[in-house]
């Protein structure tokens, strides 16, 4: 009985930690989209602003495929057509969180609006009302010389700024919410984990007992070896000793293997329980670094961000060299090869760790893209860099999280196989006791009708 009562418990820890691992799963997946819906509106933002500086078209094109990829209206990089909007909702967000970051995606599609007045702005067209703005392109009906600067204000004023903020803040918040519902779905499943444990763990005890007691009787020659496994069972089992506590293994026999499969098992108990404990929810809201420097690598044009990264003004920027920002032996090791592919006509994407006087040591995603004249010459390359330190940390933690929660599966199950074994083999030494008796005409010592009973069933 109590073996069934182990296999059991054993299941039923299973399909705990498959849950458990399916709502940590569901907690990445959601904190991806939402991320995704950040990441696009900062994508559109950088592309547009870099057009109407540049005047490089390839950029424009940039902008409307990312809002296309996330209206649905092209495929996805697996070739998926599907819009974000369906993502979020297929995945499972509530309705408050779905409102949030549907609030979001709103206002980042109202923003084309300025964008679009933007992109006319570079053609020489506008709308009937002076700095107005329309995402529909038929409305730029007013014709005039390009305006660049028009553009470039309007993508860089107080009021784009503000509905970006519009933009951001639902994200936050949806991803408060977020984090704050599977929080508590994945501590309700630790906790039933912690307890499921501990109770097949005293079941295991239990099991080990019964086994070192009927090796008393039956296998006198280990007596000695299983004494002192007896009485460390015996501080478990009334609670003198803690779980933290481990068996002394006395010999490589079967009941060495058992004592290793246990403290095995309270192994994994003391690591589970320690993991379940941890709870380090990671929140990314960096902004792109933007810059266009020329073929001599000298600083052009800086956003920003990229300003306060560095913490440094517009005039102590501007003007100088990369190696000059960055230091010739960093920008020798890990920028000057990808600079050069650059250069060479080549769009050039890696990822790479960074130190920043204002951010410190950063881990970014960084992209370069040539810079295409009018004559198809390279005149220079634009760089884009986004911060995803939170985010790559908080993946490599999940997938080491997942990986020992597996590991521990194993090991119950092989706890199982040989805690049921066990219990077999005990029959069996009964039976040939009994047989042994038989031969001397003694009556038997131990009641086996019940296994009889069960072998009889079985073969009915």
């Amino acid at each position: 009985m109590l073996a069934l009562a182990q296999v059991g418990l054993i299941l039923v820890l299973l399909g705990n930690q498959n849950m458990l691992v399916t709502a940590e799963h569901v907690q990445h997946e959601s904190w991806q989209l939402s991320n995704e819906l950040r990441a696009s509106s900062d994508e559109l933002t950088r592309t547009a602003r870099t057009y109407v500086v540049t005047g490089d078209r390839a950029y424009e094109l940039q902008y409307w495929k990312i809002l296309a990829v996330r209206d649905g209206s092209v495929p996805r990089a697996g070739g998926r057509r599907v819009s974000l909007r369906r993502l979020m909702e297929d995945i499972g967000f509530t309705d408050e969180e779905l409102g949030q970051l549907n609030e979001a995606e709103d206002n980042s599609n109202a923003l084309v609006a300025t964008e679009v007045a933007a992109f006319q702005a570079m053609n020489g067209r506008f709308t009937a009302e002076p700095d107005g703005t329309s995402r529909n392109r038929d409305d730029y009906v007013r014709t005039a010389p390009p305006d660049q600067k028009f553009a470039i204000r309007i993508m860089h004023d107080d009021k784009y700024h503000q509905d970006k903020q519009r933009i951001m803040v639902p994200i936050t918040e949806a991803e408060r919410m977020v984090t704050q519902r599977t929080r508590v779905e994945v501590e309700r499943l630790a906790t039933r984990s912690r307890f499921l444990i501990g109770l097949s763990t005293v079941v295991g005890l239990l099991l080990v007992a019964l086994t070192v007691g009927a090796y008393l009787f039956v296998q006198l020659p280990v007596l000695a070896s299983t004494r002192l496994v007896h009485a460390e069972l015996n501080e478990l089992a009334s609670g003198a000793a803690g779980l933290s506590r481990r068996l002394t293994a006395v010999s490589d026999d079967e009941l060495g293997d058992l004592v290793a499969a246990l403290n095995q098992t309270m192994d994994r108990h003391e690591a589970l329980d320690a993991q379940l404990r941890q709870s380090q929810f990671i929140v990314s809201s960096s902004s792109d670094m933007l810059a266009l420097l020329d073929n001599k690598l000298i600083y052009l044009a800086a956003n920003e961000a990229y300003l306060e990264a560095f913490e440094r003004e517009r005039d102590d920027l501007i003007g100088h060299t990369v190696s000059e920002v960055f230091g010739e032996e960093f920008f020798n090791k890990v920028m000057k090869p990808n600079v050069e592919r650059c250069l060479a006509g080549e769009e050039v994407r890696f990822q790479e760790w960074f130190e920043f006087p204002a951010r410190g040591r950063t881990y970014m995603d960084v992209a370069y893209f040539p810079h295409i004249g009018a004559n198809n010459e390279i005149k220079g390359f634009v760089v884009s860099a986004r911060e995803i330190t939170e985010g790559k940390r908080a993946e490599e933690e999940l997938q080491q999280r997942t990986e020992r929660l597996t590991r521990a599966n194993e090991e119950l199950e092989r706890f199982n196989r040989l805690a049921v074994g066990r219990e077999q083999r005990m029959i069996e030494l009964k039976c040939q006791v009994n047989e042994l008796l038989a031969k001397a005409g003694k009556p038997p010592a131990y009641d086996i009708s019940f296994s009889q009973g069960a072998e009889e069933a079985n073969e009915t």
